[in-house]
């Protein structure tokens, strides 16, 4: 007789078997899913990759093409065989060849900027490559312009570079001499003292011409090379720069031949309206003259404002006081000196022209200005112009509020920008690029400065501390530990503005070539 209880235990035993089969099957049926799953995320992923790359390598290949082109064109413009029409035409039929070559999906927005009829030609152009398989589009930008080629990069110099102590770059340079680097940043506090500090960075492409050296004996001088293979890399920047072997056609700016351009008398046969002595004050603040004006001297008071629908030419001395108003329909002589505050108008198509030196504090400016002597750009300056200076100048002294517009300065003798922003933990903004042919120095040590724009100098000389700056008894006081320091955190920055080429400012300097310019590629839906 069979036991009842080994029949019961035998039926449990199946049960678990069947339990164990059954749970097994389906762990083995979910690890299935999450494997196919799997190979079809890989799959895709491996898709879209493949895609991109076929995207890129189509942009690469465009674009290739395009330079070839601006190549031949800026070859019949050496040769003095075009014009601004003729260039424009060349521009539009390769770019409506381009269009008919597209493959399907792919296209081309385009948005004219500039027409080339104030000297200025840009054209802004997006190209668009679908991807395969996918809803995404690989966005291409690019600009042709006959802006000079020097603003498309965030510091340039055709000679030497020093970058002494922590100065952050984030853009492209490029040194036609030497680049010199130092960890101690120099600053003038009643005589030129040195700080230990942290090396420079650099966020974008590093051309050097001739040779990478760093400071090795500071006393003599001396400098010593090498090469900028990535062990030295790492120990001469703190963020390292991608090394490149660009050939720009950068052309210095033949400064004095614009400033001579403007050096015209605008009353040649003394037939303006004439005053001795012109005093405009709150008495007189809405003062408006229909005609010419010619003056041996004119101050615009505190609260005084003068509108002149014409030309105007000052004999000796202008003065626009804290508060003051000017606008004139047409240009500006000043035969002397100008101290110019408060707030200046002239028209796009005109200019200020001062013989002698010009020193500018709180001013408001629109219009272009070129001046013979020297230039002391002190407080603020608010302009989104062009002023161009003989015997170059300083810049100093500006506070922390953030002023509008773009300011471009272009210099044939040295610029010194130091003493700004004082001690502030916070950088001072400025939307700039600063220019010249001779010595460019800055100082970022008790200085506190950003510029969105550029920088170019013959040679170059930038000076930084990292982090927390100020006085003591009877020296600066620096924040420790400056290697710890985030790079960013520099005294000095720049960055490099892209709206020197999509939006520039009036009176930029433009050369007669196209520059092709590519600005960004991205992704999107």
């Amino acid at each position: 007789m069979a036991n009842p209880q080994l029949n019961n235990e035998k039926g449990y035993a199946l049960l678990v078997v069947l339990l164990v089969i059954s749970l097994i099957s389906i762990l083995g049926l979910g690890l299935m899913g999450l494997t196919v799953n799997s190979m079809n995320f890989v799959n895709a992923n491996k898709n879209l990759l493949e895609s991109k790359t076929v995207a890129e390598q189509e942009v690469d290949e465009t674009m290739a093409k395009i330079q070839e082109e601006i190549g031949d064109l800026n070859s019949n413009l050496d040769r003095g065989v075009a014009d601004i029409d003729f260039v424009i035409n060349q521009i539009d039929a390769l770019l409506n060849n381009l269009e008919t070559s597209l493959a399907n999906g792919q296209r081309l927005e385009r948005r004219l900027i500039n027409d080339g009829s104030e000297g200025v030609y840009l054209e802004r152009v997006d190209l668009f490559i679908p991807l395969e398989d996918s809803s995404r589009s690989l966005v291409h930008t690019f600009t042709f312009s006959t802006i000079a080629d020097v603003f498309r990069y965030s510091a340039v110099s055709p000679g030497n570079m020093y970058l002494n102590g922590a100065p952050y770059i984030n853009g492209d340079m490029y040194v036609g001499g030497n680049l010199r680097l130092d960890n101690y940043a120099e600053y003038i506090y009643g005589g030129y003292e040195r700080e230990k500090t942290s090396w420079p960075a650099i966020e974008g492409d590093l051309t050097v011409k001739d040779n990478y050296e760093y400071l090795y004996i500071w006393l003599l001088n001396w400098y010593r090379e090498f090469d900028p293979v990535p062990f030295n890399l790492e120990k001469y920047f703190s963020v390292i720069p991608n090394i490149s072997e660009e050939e720009p056609a950068i052309t210095p700016i033949n400064v004095i031949e614009h400033i001579n351009g403007k050096n015209y008398d605008l009353d040649p046969y003394d037939q303006f309206n004439s005053k001795q002595v012109g005093t405009y004050n709150n008495k007189n603040k809405n003062t408006v003259i229909n005609s010419d004006m010619k003056y041996r001297e004119l101050r615009v008071k505190g609260n005084g404002s003068l509108t002149i629908k014409g030309d105007l030419v000052v004999e000796d001395s202008l003065t626009m006081e804290q508060g003051s108003y000017l606008a004139v329909e047409g240009s500006i002589q000043v035969k002397g000196s100008a101290d110019l505050s408060g707030t200046l108008r002239i028209k796009k198509e005109n200019h200020l022209y001062i013989e002698n030196n010009a020193d500018i504090e709180n001013l408001d400016m629109e219009g272009k200005m070129y001046i013979n002597g020297r230039v002391l750009i002190e407080n603020e300056l608010n302009t989104n112009s062009t002023i161009y200076v003989r015997n170059g100048g300083e810049i100093r002294n500006l506070s922390n509020n953030v002023n509008g517009g773009t300011l471009v300065v272009i210099s044939d003798d040295s610029l010194q920008v130091s003493n700004n922003n004082l001690y502030n933990p916070e950088p001072k903004v400025m939307d700039a690029y600063l220019y010249t042919n001779s010595e460019l120095e800055m100082f970022g040590v008790g200085s506190n400065i950003q510029i969105n724009g550029g920088l170019y100098g013959d040679p170059v000389i930038l000076n930084a501390v990292k982090g927390d700056t100020r006085e003591g008894y009877r020296d600066l006081i620096f924040e420790s530990d400056q290697d710890s320091i985030p790079p960013e955190k520099s005294r000095l920055s720049i960055y490099y503005k892209d709206d020197l080429i999509l939006n520039p400012p009036d009176g930029i300097p433009t050369v007669e070539k196209v520059t092709l310019k590519e600005l960004d590629s991205q992704f999107v839906e």
